[in-house]
């Protein structure tokens, strides 16, 4: 019989392993105080993520074959110029694909009505220059390894860079985790 990595015998259980579906992240103020904006993020194995994942591939892979065929009838591949805008909203589509939701929110610059999740609506909000501090926490917890993994019930302390544990209440940490 083959051993676990624990010495027992039998399966290895890698449910322990395996990433939360989606976590909430508590947007935090610039000075480090809560909000109260919770945005709902997925992991990358989330449908709506691997869609995004799955056109960005197409469009590379279409990119690679103009540039072959370019190549073999002997003309020069002329890459397409991007501006600073176009560069930005990519990123900003790629945060995007990775919320699934968020409690509404009163952004005046953008809109008089509290804004409700939407890819749109995201889009606009992120673009705008005066959310940059929301966009990079978003980003930092996204490309955090440990962001989206489970916190194990055997652990006796929370660990500042796990995103699944809810903060002591002396603590401000900005995630909790829901699956």
């Amino acid at each position: 019989m083959a051993m676990n990595g624990n010495g027992a015998g039998g399966a290895v259980d890698f449910s322990a392993f395996v990433p939360l579906d989606t976590i909430e992240h508590e947007v935090l103020a610039p000075d480090g105080s809560r909000t109260g904006w919770v945005i709902t993020l997925c992991d990358v194995s989330h449908p709506k993520a691997q869609a995004h994942i799955n056109d960005q591939t197409r469009r590379r892979l279409h990119k690679e074959k103009l540039q072959e065929q370019a190549m073999v009838n002997g003309r020069k591949y002329q890459a397409d110029e991007r501006s600073v805008d176009e560069s930005r909203l990519d990123n900003v589509r790629w945060l995007t694909s990775r919320i699934v939701d968020w409690t509404p929110v009163r952004l005046p610059f953008i809109s008089a009505e509290p804004v409700r999740f939407s890819d749109e609506a995201a889009t606009r909000a992120l673009m705008h220059p005066k959310l940059t501090f929301v966009l990079t926490q978003l980003v930092d917890v996204l490309v955090a390894e440990r962001s989206f993994m489970q916190r194990s019930p055997m652990a006796s302390e929370p660990s500042p860079s796990a995103s699944s544990f809810s903060p002591p209440e002396s603590q401000t940490e900005p995630h909790t985790a829901s699956s």
